[in-house]
């Protein structure tokens, strides 16, 4: 959707096979988006400024603002899709094919992470394919570094909390209720859904240094290949999809 807007425009980066960013700055009007996302693709827009209204078919309005991040893996419940006022941020876009080997070679960096894509296939797909997380600690703690990193760096930087966005939404089940950040994807747009977060970063760094024995579940929309597969190998086709 943004990815087909933004394919001639802004500062687009090559992070890793199957994953690109885009460092992007839009002038200060309304104006539609293209309701085009390619199948087994996903984006991941940290909003830096502005704001982006989602129109569903039942009517409701998901809207992102400045400081809060948008998860798109599936269009079609989406009617319309609007940038209130000039937006700025950047955009990550995934192609599920393409980022396979790169989610492999990641899981085996983490001794060989296993991933159960089912519980959070269902719960895109039960938000239509869209949900805005923040604010919460994590997305506090990913701006201010974001804000903190040079120019070339925010591209891997974005691409990097991407992923780690999903793999904490796939350990939703974990302790640490009273850490849990706001997602926004009720009928109404607004309605807060609480997902059970560690601090920022905890779950990634405690299983790279052996303090997280049990395996991770993590999904995107589409995920009929992964789940058959049941491992990293097959993640990129259902977590990317």
């Amino acid at each position: 959707m943004l990815a087909e807007f933004l394919s001639k425009q802004g500062e687009w980066t090559q992070v890793m096979p199957g994953a690109r960013a885009c460092l992007f700055s839009l002038c200060e009007r309304s104006f539609p988006l293209p309701l085009r996302l390619e199948p087994l693709h996903f984006e991941v827009l940290f909003c830096l400024a502005g704001m982006v209204t989602l129109t569903r078919r039942d009517g409701s309005a998901l809207r992102l603002g400045t400081r809060q991040v948008l998860l798109l893996t599936d269009i079609s419940d989406l009617t319309d899709t609007r940038v209130e006022t000039g937006l700025k941020g950047v955009l990550v876009a995934v192609d599920a094919r393409g980022a396979r080997a790169s989610l492999k070679a990641i899981c085996d960096l983490l001794g060989g992470l296993t991933l159960n894509t089912d519980q959070v296939r269902r719960w895109m797909v039960s938000r239509g394919g869209c949900a805005v997380e923040g604010p919460s600690r994590w997305s506090q703690a990913a701006f201010a570094d974001l804000d903190r990193l040079p120019q070339c760096e925010r591209a891997r930087w974005c691409v990097w909390k991407s992923v780690e966005l999903l793999y904490l939404l796939s350990a939703q089940g974990e302790p640490a209720a009273e850490m849990a950040p706001v997602i926004y994807g009720g009928e109404s747009g607004r309605t807060p859904l609480h997902i059970n977060f560690e601090p920022p970063c905890l779950p990634l760094c405690n299983y790279i240094q052996g303090g997280v024995p049990s395996p991770v579940r993590t999904a995107g929309p589409h995920l009929a290949a992964a789940a058959e597969d049941g491992a990293c190998g097959g993640v990129a086709a259902g977590l990317l999809s």
